[in-house]
C-alpha cells in the first residue's frame, strides 16, 4: 500500500507539472471560470517517449459576505511508450474545493478528492485520497489503495 500511495503522489506531481506545461488556451466557461485542455508528446531519450492529455476546469466565486470559494476539477492521462508501444499508463483525476474568509484572510474549509490508477504489465493499481479540513482542524484524511 505504501508503494501504491508513493506512486500516487508521484503521479500527481508529474501529471500536474505536465498539465501546466502542456495546457492549451484558457477558455471562458458559462460559470465564469476557466477551462484548459492540453495534449503533449515528448521524447524521454532512446526508444522511450511519453504523451500527456489533460483537462482542467477552475472557478472562483466571491460571495456577498466577502468569502472566496475556489473549485478545481481535473483529469489527466500519462502514457509511456517503448518503440511506439504503450508500456505504462497513469490516469489521474481530482477535485478540490477551498473556502477563504476574506475578513481575516484565513482558510475556513478545504476538501480534496484524488484518484490515480497506474497500469503496467496488465496490473492496475488505484490509490485515492479524501481529505477535509474545517473550523481549524482536519475532519478526516482517508488514503486508500488496491491492485488487481
Amino acid at each position: 500500500m505504501v508503494k501504491v500511495l508513493a506512486r500516487f503522489a508521484g503521479g500527481l506531481v508529474v501529471g500536474t507539472a505536465l498539465a501546466l506545461t502542456a495546457a492549451g488556451p484558457v477558455l471562458a466557461s458559462s460559470s465564469g471560470g476557466a477551462a484548459s485542455t492540453g495534449d503533449h508528446c515528448f521524447s524521454l531519450g532512446g526508444p522511450f517517449s511519453a504523451c500527456f492529455h489533460g483537462h482542467e476546469t477552475f472557478n472562483q466565486v466571491s460571495t456577498p459576505s466577502g468569502n472566496h470559494i475556489f473549485t478545481d476539477n481535473y483529469k489527466g492521462v500519462l502514457t509511456f511508450y517503448l518503440d511506439g508501444t504503450a508500456i505504462e499508463t497513469d490516469r489521474t483525476s481530482g477535485h478540490s474545493h477551498v473556502l477563504y474568509k476574506s475578513a481575516t484572510d484565513y482558510l475556513q474549509e478545504q476538501h480534496y478528492a484524488f484518484s490515480d490508477t497506474y497500469t503496467q504489465d496488465g496490473v492496475s493499481c488505484t490509490a485515492s485520497l479524501h481529505y477535509h479540513f474545517a473550523h481549524g482542524r482536519i475532519q478526516f484524511e482517508r488514503p486508500s489503495g488496491d491492485c488487481e
